[in-house]
């Protein structure tokens, strides 16, 4: 699934409760690169930004690949 918006024939919000995310677990590890940030958990990696309310979720469900950016089952903005 590239990006939820895209590949879901419901509106985002049924479509998000309805993808299968893996249980993310404990963190094991953060790093931060100005306004973005990875969190690896011992089942998933999230991918966050930081705006003016806070750090938000941008991306979830996410794999590393080799060689290649994550893919990410979750995509938003």
């Amino acid at each position: 699934m590239e990006e939820l918006g895209l590949s879901a024939a419901s509106p985002r919000a049924q479509a998000l409760r309805e993808e299968p995310l893996p249980v993310g677990g404990a963190v094991r590890r953060t790093d931060v690169y100005g306004s973005q940030a990875r969190a690896v958990l011992s089942a998933d990696t999230l991918f966050l930004s930081h705006f003016t309310s806070g750090w938000k979720v941008v991306a979830a469900g996410c794999e590393p690949r080799s060689q290649e950016p994550y893919q990410c089952q979750v995509k938003g903005g």
